[in-house]
């Protein structure tokens, strides 16, 4: 197995929330999209990813969540038109030089006979004592058997912190 970067992006300003991974190459066979991010605000409630442009209803997933303080670990289940979280990023003022890292794993990306699916990890863990740390693991699936050609990594509800990573590999 080998891994090869498609494409780095290292957000230098708070500009945008959206990222996107256009023209991906059909050569590999599977992706990796490696994270480390950051909101640039005091509303970070985690990222999503749409794939080929799709952002309507047609996403379903599993999450399982444990929070180490607050005490709200869970799950959560269900159809959406994005799928929280690749990872969270600390956007809160309370821990706002923390960043979340994941991946997300993309497999048979290029076969069209399958629907799109992918499995996420992710979490932060701030070190400050007033915080939460939390570490997520997601599976999200997709009704669509297109082959994968972008993938938008959008900070959700707050823009991308200058600092932030997002690395995509190809697997062969």
């Amino acid at each position: 197995m080998a891994m090869t970067l498609i494409q780095r992006i290292d957000v230098t300003s708070s500009a945008s929330a959206n990222y996107t991974f256009s023209s991906i190459p059909q050569t590999y066979t599977d992706l990796l999209l490696v994270t480390c991010a950051q909101g640039a605000g005091s509303n970070s409630d985690g990222n999503f990813v749409w794939i080929n442009g799709i952002s309507t209803a047609t996403y379903s997933g599993n999450m399982l969540r444990r929070t180490i303080n607050a005490g709200n670990d869970g799950g959560f289940a269900g159809s959406s038109s994005y799928i929280v979280p690749l990872c969270y990023s600390a956007g809160q003022t309370s821990f706002p030089s923390f960043a979340g890292n994941g991946w997300c794993y993309f497999p048979n990306y290029t076969n069209t006979n399958i629907n799109r699916g992918y499995n996420s990890i992710a979490g932060i863990s701030p070190n400050v004592s007033t915080t939460n740390a939390q570490m997520i693991i997601h599976g999200v699936g997709n009704t669509t058997t297109a082959a994968i050609t972008s993938i938008l990594y959008s900070g959700y509800a707050l823009n991308l912190a200058s600092g932030t990573t997002l690395s995509l590999y190809g697997i062969s």
